[in-house]
């Protein structure tokens, strides 16, 4: 055999090799989608190392760390492949056991929206594998999606946060911030006002500064952040127990951790309105206790479902008005409330 013949026989075997890797990606595509739909992790280590140990076993001894290396390689790809894709719209985060975001996008639109939960290690992959329409974005990563985004509406770039991402012209990833919609449809439903008060924002996160310009463009005569490390903080926070407006933006409260209140309504003898972000479970223990004060108080559902409608005009080119979207709040509260029946056994309960 001369060399053309071996260059003949080595492109035999890369046609081969390729229709075998492209056969392998639809087959990890597969996996990776029954994976999302049981709620599992795409990266399985246990079973990977096991598949190189047996690879390096089987292998000529003298090629084996050269075919193990190859193999390590294939399954990163493979990987990369499986976390890019996705539903065409849905959710983004780390963990989602609380959304009831595609929930409300099956009442605003007729596209398909799914959970999306990534790993910080596959976020990069996730952003430029082109598998999404349209996505919202959740904790941790509301700034983390910034570098991917081509352009920035006003509201995002003002706020340094970007909660919902959808294709624009000529394929661009456009970065919008529905929070701030959302936040000011809450307090107006909740009949809070704002002008002139004293408001203080529990929690420093990608959400607090969506938080600030909405109190700031609201009227507020002074807005106060609480966070654990700063120079204002939980320490002393009594120093600002003549705040009128308290925005809770933390998840202390959320499900599971139902129970739980970052802060005494006590110890805020002028409190005239209190907002929490968090809308699992619907009333948390915070907003429960403002109420029992007789604060005016409401919880993040609205502010979910108005924040939704706003992602979704993105994503669905419809309007959506107030009275629907108060329309799906009314609904979710009541899907997703729990009614408690008490009284003496044989009561007729």
């Amino acid at each position: 055999m001369d060399i053309k013949d071996y260059r003949i026989q080595i492109d035999r075997i890369d046609k081969e090799l390729l229709a075998l890797l492209e056969e392998r990606f639809d087959v990890s595509e597969a996996i990776g989608a029954w994976k999302r739909e049981q709620g599992l992790p795409v990266l399985d280590a246990k079973r990977e190392k096991e598949k190189i140990r047996d690879m390096e076993l089987a292998a000529d001894k003298a090629k084996s760390k050269y075919i193990v290396e190859i193999l390590k390689s294939i399954m990163a790809e493979s990987r990369n492949y499986q976390a890019a894709q996705g539903p065409a719209y849905g959710v983004l985060g780390r963990k989602l056991p609380h959304t009831f975001s595609p929930q409300l996008h099956a009442e605003f639109g007729d596209y398909e929206y799914g959970v999306i939960e990534k790993e910080p290690e596959e976020l990069e992959a996730y952003m430029t594998g082109g598998s999404f329409r349209g996505i919202n974005v959740t904790i941790p990563y509301k700034k983390d999606v910034i570098p991917y985004c081509h352009e920035l509406s006003d509201i995002a770039r003002a706020t340094g946060s970007v909660n919902t991402i959808y294709i624009g012209d000529k394929g661009k990833l456009i970065g919008d911030n529905t929070d701030y919609y959302g936040f000011c449809y809450m307090i107006k439903r909740a009949g809070i006002k704002v002008v002139g008060k004293k408001a203080l924002i529990l929690g420093s996160g990608g959400v607090s500064g969506t938080v600030h310009k909405a109190l700031k463009d609201l009227g507020a005569r002074e807005i106060v952040i609480i966070s654990r490390t700063g120079e204002n903080n939980y320490e002393n926070i009594d120093r600002h127990s003549d705040a009128e407006i308290i925005v809770n933006t933390t998840p202390v409260g959320m499900f599971p951790d139902a129970g739980r209140s970052v802060i005494k309504v006590k110890d805020f003898p002028k409190l005239e309105g209190l907002a929490d972000l968090i809308y699992n479970p619907i009333r948390t223990k915070l907003v429960r206790d403002a109420e029992k004060a007789g604060i005016k108080a409401i919880g993040g559902l609205s502010m979910l479902a108005a924040q939704g409608a706003k992602a979704s005009s993105h994503f669905g080119g419809r309007q959506i008005s107030e009275a629907e979207i108060e329309a799906v709040t009314r609904k979710l509260e009541s899907d997703n409330g729990n009614i408690v029946i008490i009284g003496m056994p044989g009561a007729g309960k």
